[in-house]
């Protein structure tokens, strides 16, 4: 009991590192146009070539295209990690020893979403139409596709043994992976079926709204064993970030359009510590004593963005440092900062020593070395 008082009061000095390197959008005028071709405006080139390390020998581009999303797996004979990324046109590529090798040659239009297994086996595509999507899983191992019929939103279990999805009547429904031909099993029946799925515990499914400071969004947790449905969070904007285990996460919600509030949370959704410094959950990577973020200097708008609906949009661009914040030693730490290239972040992933991230100036795959 001491230990876990300890650890909540040492996390709600966090508070207090945000105005140490409050971040300056609220009152920022500064343009920043998103480049195109891998060139600003002015034609200066962003300084970071594929593969080569720039000026200050710490940041990489280590895909030679853009992509639309990554994610990382074990590999079974070497151990070090493989580096998968689907780019705009659904082609699926394997990074090995730095060069991309295209692993499914099956183009994907109209791509919506991926969501990956924790050990990285599976992607599962989510694609189509937006009001009718599709889904499909690819198996890295394999390299073949298995498609979920009469899906409209899915996601893996914690262990990547499972799949939990919403079929288009309102059913949410489990089934086994590894190719099992056992039936998939009913949970319960929801009369909304226009939500995302998040399985971050063992026993507890995540029911999602749509986020848009226009309207109240709503998070709905379901227990698996006793089928149960609780009221989570609710909030214009609604948007949760969770570390890897479920145990910690980042909730922001939009406050009258365009001011916002971000607070750091546990498993149950009680807040431990009010957050300034950073824009969106998806900008962070949340492990058990640290965070790993992008915290924004300036922003392209002239007055500020509405969050989240500008963001999701590209209405808006951040131009971000990256930030190690310390939540047990209670302190932080400036790890990059550079005018050029500049650097919207989003989906933060760590291997090993290298922070990788997508850039939403040109969308490809960067690797931040510690």
């Amino acid at each position: 009991m001491k230990k876990t008082i300890v650890i909540i009061i040492v996390v709600l000095g966090i508070a207090a590192l945000g105005s140490g390197v409050y971040f300056a959008w609220k009152n920022s005028k500064q343009i920043l146009t998103p480049p195109s071709n891998g060139k600003s405006d002015s034609g200066v080139d962003y300084g970071v070539q594929e593969g080569v390390e720039n000026k200050n020998g710490k940041l990489k581009i280590i895909s030679g295209q853009p992509v639309f999303d990554y994610w990382a797996k074990a590999s079974s004979t070497s151990g070090e990690a493989e580096f998968f990324y689907i780019n705009q046109d659904g082609l699926i590529s394997k990074i090995r020893n730095g060069a991309p090798e295209i692993v499914s040659y099956e183009p994907i239009k109209n791509l919506q979403a991926v969501k990956k297994s924790k050990d990285g086996k599976y992607a599962l595509i989510k694609f189509g139409g937006s009001t009718n999507p599709d889904f499909s899983i690819f198996d890295t191992d394999n390299n073949i596709w298995e498609p979920l019929n009469g899906a409209t939103a899915a996601d893996f279990s914690p262990d990547n043994k499972q799949i939990v999805y919403l079929e288009n009547d309102g059913d949410l429904m489990i089934k086994n992976l590894n190719g099992s031909k056992q039936k998939a099993t009913k949970i319960i029946s929801i009369n909304q079926n226009d939500l995302d799925l998040s399985w971050l515990t063992k026993d507890r499914i995540f029911l999602v709204s749509k986020p848009s400071y226009q309207y109240t969004g709503e998070i709905w947790t379901v227990d698996v064993k006793t089928k149960k449905l609780n009221l989570f969070a609710s909030g214009r904007g609604l948007m949760i970030g969770w570390s890897p285990d479920g145990e910690r996460g980042l909730m922001f919600k939009s406050v009258n359009g365009r001011s916002y509030e971000m607070n750091l949370i546990n498993k149950d959704g009680s807040a431990l510590a009010k957050i300034e410094s950073i824009v969106l959950p998806e900008k962070c990577l949340i492990l058990q004593s640290k965070m790993y973020c992008a915290v924004s200097q300036g922003h392209n708008f002239f007055n500020d963005p509405k969050l989240p609906d500008d963001y999701l949009k590209r209405a808006v661009y951040f131009k971000d440092a990256f930030y190690l914040f310390d939540m047990i030693g209670n302190s932080s730490e400036l790890l990059f900062a550079s005018n050029q290239p500049v650097i919207d972040a989003f989906n933060l992933s760590l291997a090993g020593n290298r922070l990788l991230f997508i850039n939403r100036y040109d969308d490809k795959l960067y690797a931040l070395e510690l």
